[in-house]
């Protein structure tokens, strides 16, 4: 979760160190994004500044979707492949250097598979109304594949960070720093 007292481009930078390390192949990196909606302009500009792409609505998504997961698991050619590999089988045009596709997605749920851990430079994207949201989504996102493990915050308010401490069931919270 990255709510809206965080300094976004550690956030982000924190980000993309941890899902492009080994390709996000490590289960403990990042499988989503959760951003509060009054930052969410300033998060994608600088996640796309730092050669991250987003994924398009419709036949974009639905080509990802379609190249990772083959009857509802994850296809076992994709953990730890480049991002741009992974595009190049969706048949999704994305520059060479591309460190992560973004799947911009509306909520986290089973209805769709790329809510769920992906092992490679793939994350979900979602957009939360309020902190509330956004903690709501990050214990969707544990119950989609990762309840007992790791849950990541990114905020300048501490007391933020220890509520989100006691309302993610995991055994690790990171705050404010790449996850592996």
């Amino acid at each position: 979760v990255i709510d809206d007292t965080a300094d976004v481009l550690l956030a982000v930078n924190s980000i993309i160190h941890s899902k492009t390390f080994d390709n996000g192949m490590i289960c403990a990196s990042e499988q989503s994004v959760t951003v509060i909606d009054t930052i969410y302009d300033q998060v994608k500009a600088e996640f796309q500044k730092r050669g991250c792409y987003f994924v398009k609505q419709g036949a974009e998504m639905e080509a990802l979707r379609a190249a990772m997961f083959k009857n509802g698991a994850l296809d076992h050619r994709i953990p730890g492949m480049p991002a741009a590999k992974i595009a190049e089988l969706a048949g999704i045009e994305v520059p060479a250097k591309t460190k992560i596709l973004i799947a911009p997605l509306d909520k986290p749920s089973d209805e769709h598979p790329l809510s769920k851990e992906k092992l490679s430079p793939v994350l979900a994207y979602f957009v939360c109304r309020d902190k509330e949201q956004g903690f709501e989504y990050a214990n969707k996102m544990l119950e989609l594949g990762g309840l007992g493990h790791s849950a990541v915050i990114h905020t300048g308010d501490m007391k933020i960070a220890d509520e989100y401490g006691v309302a993610m069931k995991v055994g690790r919270i990171i705050v404010n720093s790449p996850a592996p």
